[in-house]
């Protein structure tokens, strides 16, 4: 039996460990049994047939909540942590979704001349292993999908669609 060839998911010939700009999406393993592994997402003052409305508490934009669950709490944990182990790469921006992440991070390493820093296949590498470990099991499937941000333009449609993603998630989960 042949094994299916993967495409490849980075940019052929592209620095990612140069200054930049990324739009990261890192998937639950689509094999695990519980595909809301990571948090759940509740509405608050949108009225979505079935769904009964919960406190403004915790709120994000777009009229939906966020419940970490476990290993949600610890996936933030570890997103929050990731500055203190490379100053040159900094999450801007996050959302943790019930079986994915996105992120937008900048990698900007002109404060330090001549100093190695990882690309972000090795931060990102680097991540999932700490949030594995301090979970105790595998979560994550192999690869992540990135996008090089552009322009400010695309950095702002970027930082507007993880505003949006929880909304639009109730809008298209059962």
């Amino acid at each position: 039996m042949e094994l299916k060839q993967r495409k490849p998911n980075r940019l052929k010939n592209y620095d990612y460990g140069q200054n930049g700009q990324y739009f990261v999406t890192i998937c639950v393993d689509e094999k695990l049994p519980i595909t809301k592994i990571l948090s759940k997402i509740e509405p608050v003052g949108i009225a979505v047939p079935g769904v009964p409305q919960k406190s403004q508490n915790n709120t994000v934009p777009g009229d939906a909540k966020i419940i970490l669950s476990n290993y949600g709490i610890i996936t933030e944990n570890i997103i929050l942590r990731m500055k203190d182990f490379y100053d040159c790469i900094k999450i801007d921006k996050y959302v943790i979704m019930p079986n994915h992440i996105h992120l937008l991070i900048t990698i900007d390493d002109s404060g330090a001349p001549g100093t190695v820093h990882p690309t972000l296949s090795q931060f990102i590498g680097t991540m999932k292993r700490m949030i594995n470990k301090e979970i105790g099991v595998k979560i994550w499937q192999k690869s992540f999908h990135d996008h090089i941000i552009r322009d400010d333009n695309d950095y702002m449609v970027r930082w507007k669609y993880i505003d949006d993603n929880p909304a639009k998630w109730l809008l298209t989960e059962p």
